[in-house]
């Protein structure tokens, strides 16, 4: 149980932490990939404005095809009246600026393409993997998309338009996304190793948080194991009494209710200990027909149920094999079936039920009887709950029955639970099954 509980607390604060890490991640990426894409797009804005300036103090009208005049010779911006850190800024950006590489289509009215790529030369061109014809292509499609500005596979564009002529503006985003994929290992490994620091964290924690848990929980069952063995004898001795007064003086009320006090008091402590023996020891497992150790283990209560006005259906399916304990089992059945007597009315029905689903054999008891309130279902399995409605009855109860019943359960590797619907009280316990 506290196994689980660790685990749920490390894999809680593992889930907050994870989270936070990715969402500090997207934040972090996500930022500087929009900050790179915008400082980009800038450079590009300059280069087509560049560009027009350069076509409006041009002599020559017609656009070569080939290599255009260095649009750089323009004069330069003052930079003198700008304080120091506004000049390192501009400097820094002329410095990026100068040492970017920028491809430009230029298209008329005709969609004739005047390619201009300031900075190369033909041979230059041809060595970076493109040609007139695909830088052409590629513009003409960018074109197509119907966008101002974006990102098409490697390249980032700006398109700007003046009269008829329409600029297409390219800048390679190759190493771009390649330094932001050389970031985003950087970081996840550096991530990585945070995780595996932070597990190491959660893992001492959790500890930190169970282990007082546990410890009071180990004391709690000692105390009910030794309680429960230190009363045996008391309450063995009590009984040999009342029977010597019973033969000197002969039977009366008084010493009928000491005996029935005793016999509940016995039963009491049968119950604690079998609950600590559940608890503190490992069970021995077997190979069990589960089919016939639960026939067995309903037969028995047929003339109790005959006795108490009530009916047993039986329908169990054969040859269901689980590993387990015999005499655990065994108990179990008994205590979900004498717990169904108890509470269903006289005159009704009492369901047994063994089905196979799912590599889990399934054990059902229902009883009719009203529905049990949500509150009541969660806390049935608890040591000595009892509802209201418990407290009443032939034969009253502790609240340590089906805690057991949830304890053999569970060291069967099984769970446990009650539902309510169309007027029954089902109890359902399921347990893996094994081959045949």
């Amino acid at each position: 149980m506290f196994k689980k509980s660790r685990k749920k607390i490390i894999a809680l604060i593992m889930s907050v932490l994870l989270l936070l890490f990715v969402g500090t991640l997207c934040v972090i990426y996500l930022s500087a990939y929009h900050e790179v894409y915008l400082e980009s797009q800038e450079m590009l804005e300059r280069h087509a404005r560049e560009y027009w300036k350069k076509a409006d103090i041009s002599d020559d009208d017609n656009k070569s095809s080939s290599t255009a005049n260095s649009l750089y010779d323009l004069p330069s911006l003052d930079t003198e009246s700008l304080s120091p850190r506004a000049k390192k800024d501009k400097d820094d950006e002329d410095h990026r600026y100068n040492l970017s590489s920028f491809y430009t289509v230029s298209f008329d009215e005709n969609g004739d393409a005047t390619v201009v790529y300031d900075g190369f030369d033909n041979s230059d061109l041809e060595s970076s993997g493109l040609n007139l014809n695909t830088l052409i292509d590629l513009a003409k499609t960018i074109v197509d998309k119907d966008k101002a500005e974006g990102i098409y596979k490697s390249w980032i564009y700006y398109i700007e338009s003046q009269d008829d002529e329409t600029l297409v503006v390219l800048m390679d985003n190759t190493i771009t996304n390649s330094n932001m994929f050389i970031l985003l290992q950087y970081t996840l490994s550096f991530g990585i190793i945070m995780v595996v620091f932070l597990f190491i964290i959660s893992a001492y924690l959790a500890g930190r948080i169970v282990d007082p848990l546990e410890e009071s929980y180990v004391k709690q069952k000692q105390f009910i194991s030794d309680a429960g063995h230190e009363l045996k004898t008391p309450i063995a001795v009590i009984g040999t009494n009342i029977d010597i007064l019973e033969r000197a003086y002969g039977s009366n009320k008084w010493l009928d209710n000491v005996k029935f006090e005793i016999e509940r008091m016995k039963n009491l402590v049968c119950q604690l200990l079998d609950l600590a023996r559940a608890e503190n020891t490992k069970l021995p497992m077997e190979r069990l027909d589960f089919s016939r150790l639960v026939y067995g283990g309903v037969l028995p209560f047929e003339s109790i149920a005959f006795e108490k006005e009530r009916r047993l259906e039986i329908d169990i399916k054969d040859d269901i094999f689980v590993m387990g304990n015999k005499d655990y089992l065994g108990n179990l059945v008994s205590i979900l079936v004498d717990n169904a007597l108890d509470y269903a009315p006289a005159d009704t029905n009492i369901t047994i039920t063994l089905t196979e689903e799912s590599h889990h054999a399934i054990l059902s008891v229902a009883n009719v009887g009203n529905e049990i309130p949500e509150e009541d279902r969660k806390n049935l399995f608890e040591r000595f709950y009892r509802s209201d409605s418990s407290r009443t009855g032939e034969n009253p109860h502790y609240g340590l029955g089906l805690a057991i019943a949830k304890t053999v359960v569970v060291a069967h590797k099984g769970d446990i639970e009650v539902k309510c619907r169309n007027g029954l009280v089902i109890f359902e316990a399921r347990i893996p099954t094994i081959q045949k």
